[in-house]
């Protein structure tokens, strides 16, 4: 009588295809890249072992399964199919006694301290390149070894240098501003109200500047002249000045106020872009930073007030991504340079 004997035979060594086959042996375990260079050899050496075992076992299997897919009960061949069966099966068992010997061994392997901050050290280097090259796609270069030293840098010298990356941003909006001159629905009364409510916000109510917003609110959707937007410019500017000397502000009020100004700005020229980086001053000054020349480039606003809104929100959050890597990075090799001690 024929049997369909390929079915009966690996159901009894528990395989009835590549696929079930793999799920009943454990997985070989992944060597931590932190490991010692002597243990790491050894347990490299035995993990390749246990790969080639696994793929000779699986041609094994797929040799018996053709050649004994049907044989007739009682034949020399049902005879070898069996005895094939029986070294499978012993093979198979074999192989998981040694998958679970390795992954034990592997879970009693232990790193040292240093090689662990070693490891790590390499690992967030990998990832802060990952992130720069992220960046750069944006178009706009970023380098670690910038982030690196403004992450260090002291908490005054960053925010001296956050006001320098606001007054540029002023600058940079009140240059662009001149060009809303006769722009057809550049002004109408809600955004101007806007702007001065804004403004009055942070405590600023000089009449002259508030009255050039008034004006051209009141344009209503016409084009502003060269002198209307002129005087506007003129307005805001000396307001920013007084905000920037006047010895009886606090340092929260200032900066609150050139925020503002900042803000108002943004608007005025219909600038989503410069308001965002208004928004969130550190990382703007993070991305202007640049550690040979220590000081805001007006080459680098202009490039960076050249991305679009999408752009910058992903350049916004693409460089959170690196500053928390390079933060780690410099905690680790912290943590190494006092175990070196």
């Amino acid at each position: 009588m024929w049997l369909r004997s390929a079915q009966v035979l690996l159901l009894l060594i528990g395989i009835t295809r590549a696929g079930t086959w793999a799920q009943t042996i454990p997985q070989i375990g992944d060597i931590p890249p932190a490991l010692p260079a002597s243990q790491r050899t050894d347990l490299e050496r035995q993990r390749s072992a246990l790969l080639e075992q696994r793929s000779a076992l699986m041609s094994k299997v797929a040799a018996h399964n053709q050649k004994c897919a049907s044989v007739a009960e009682g034949s020399s061949l049902a005879g070898e199919c069996a005895q094939s069966r029986s070294q499978l099966q012993t093979g198979k068992s074999a192989y998981i006694e040694a998958v679970t010997s390795f992954n034990a061994a592997l879970a009693g392997a232990s790193a040292s301290p240093r090689a662990e901050l070693e490891a790590r050290i390499a690992e967030l280097r990998k990832q802060i390149q990952l992130d720069q090259t992220a960046i750069r796609n944006l178009g706009f270069a970023q380098r670690a070894p910038e982030f690196e030293e403004w992450q260090g840098l002291a908490a005054d010298s960053q925010k001296q240098f956050e006001e320098e990356s606001r007054e540029a941003l002023i600058d940079f909006g009140l240059e662009g501003l001149s060009k809303t001159a006769g722009v057809i629905g550049a002004w109408n009364p809600a955004k101007a109200n806007k702007m001065i409510a804004r403004l009055q916000q942070a405590g600023i109510t000089d009449p002259y500047a508030l009255e050039a917003i008034r004006a051209l609110g009141n344009l209503r959707g016409k084009p502003a002249s060269a002198k209307e937007v002129k005087a506007l410019i003129e307005t805001i500017d000396k307001v920013r000045d007084l905000a920037a000397i006047d010895k009886n502000l606090g340092e929260e009020t200032r900066a609150a106020r050139l925020d503002a100004i900042a803000t108002v700005v943004g608007w005025a020229q219909t600038s989503p872009e410069l308001s965002l980086l208004v928004a969130d001053l550190k990382f703007t000054s993070a991305s202007l930073y640049n550690n040979a020349a220590r000081r805001v480039s007006q080459n680098e606003v202009e490039r960076l007030t050249a991305l679009n809104e999408s752009q910058l929100k992903a350049l916004q959050k693409l460089s959170g991504v690196l500053s928390k890597h390079v933060d780690q990075l410099n905690e680790a090799k912290q943590q190494l340079a006092q175990l070196q001690q």
